[in-house]
């Protein structure tokens, strides 16, 4: 959420390619999106494995209910809000968010989880990312105005223009990283069980994060010398495969690249859990992370309403230095008032009651 906060406040500055400080947020905060989709499936395939029933059909309902309320009500409650400068249209229709990413990965899992091994659950989340990447970058740019909407909302395009409107998270790929996620709960429930210490995950976090970015940097720099040496028509590919900053569609070093800052960070506050001090910490900042949806509607009110539907002249940034802050105090409160009232309990559609009433449960099981 902090991240994700620091990329869009970057908004009441005097514009993302305009501004270097702006840009600079911009770049911290894109470790938001594929650190948010890990951690999203790591929750829930943990919290399966500390079902009573090892994956009840509760809990699955729960998954499929989650899901559809951020693929619905989530949704919409984002079109309106982004509605009010990229048309509600445009918001609604041609839109789809991380949220939607996340509430499809979630309807995924409550099918997936049990009938799927974790092993295979990481190749396949690997793969479909890859495959992904791979048709995105090998296909060329569709000229149908239907041909186009499906690309982007299913692998994304190469290039985007203003005449298709909205914000498109691709699905795809973004379900490949969820999956991948998922693998990683479900492994960490299992080592959980067999006594693993939280330091020695943090240990085990430390290292992959630093080989992803390890790895990203090394892509990066063979880009680099590579590229002199290639056609020009491959550019573009090069630019996706290789561009740290390569959201939508996601390339291949930008997940390695922040996906594994997001792995590294999570084993330095696994680590820092050993300490008083740390757990404090770790706790102040989960109060925004039990709100993120909330928090995450919020902050759109905030950093971009402002300046793209009222037109409100850009922050100095002396000014943005005092803004920012007061702004996360203000974000917090909210999130501390939302999680001290339980107030998650109504993101539902009520999906669970309906099937414990229509289901009896079998005697004896």
């Amino acid at each position: 959420m902090l991240a994700a906060c620091l990329a869009h406040s970057s908004e009441l500055l005097a514009g993302q390619s305009n501004s270097p400080l702006g840009a600079a947020l911009v770049t911290m905060g894109l470790l938001a999106t594929p650190t948010f989709l890990l951690l999203s499936g790591v929750v829930c395939g943990y919290l399966s494995t500390t079902d009573s029933g090892g994956l009840s059909w509760a809990y699955r309902w729960r998954l499929i209910d989650r899901g559809l309320f951020l693929l619905l009500v989530g949704h919409l409650l984002l079109g309106l809000i982004l509605g009010t400068w990229y048309g509600v249209l445009a918001a609604l229709g041609h839109s789809l968010y991380i949220t939607d990413a996340i509430g499809i990965g979630q309807i995924v899992a409550a099918f997936a989880l049990q009938r799927v091994s974790k092993k295979n659950l990481f190749i396949g989340g690997v793969a479909i990312f890859v495959i992904a990447t791979a048709v995105t970058v090998s296909i060329g740019v569709p000229h149908s105005h239907n041909t186009r909407y499906l690309m982007r909302l299913f692998l994304g395009l190469k290039e985007v223009d203003e005449n298709d409107g909205g914000y498109m998270v691709p699905i795809i790929p973004y379900l490949g990283i969820f999956i991948v996620g998922l693998a990683c709960g479900l492994e960490y429930g299992a080592r959980r069980v067999h006594g693993i210490t939280m330091q020695q995950i943090a240990t085990v976090c430390i290292r992959a994060g630093l080989a992803f970015v390890g790895i990203a940097l090394i892509l990066k720099v063979a880009a680099v010398i590579v590229r002199p040496h290639l056609s020009l028509s491959l550019y573009p590919m090069l630019s996706i495969l290789t561009n740290v900053r390569q959201k939508l569609p996601p390339g291949i070093d930008y997940v390695l690249m922040f996906g594994g800052t997001g792995v590294f960070i999570t084993g330095i506050i696994c680590h820092l859990s050993k300490y008083e001090y740390g757990r404090q910490l770790v706790g102040t900042l989960a109060v925004l992370g039990r709100a993120s949806l909330v928090i995450f509607l919020i902050q759109f009110w905030l950093y971009y309403f402002p300046v793209k539907s009222l037109h409100a002249h850009p922050l100095s940034i002396a000014w943005f230095a005092i803004v920012l802050p007061l702004s996360w105090v203000a974000l917090w409160w909210v999130a501390w008032w939302w999680d001290r009232g339980n107030y998650n309990r109504f993101l539902t559609l009520g999906l669970r009651r309906f099937y414990s009433v229509s289901v009896s449960p079998v005697p004896g099981s």
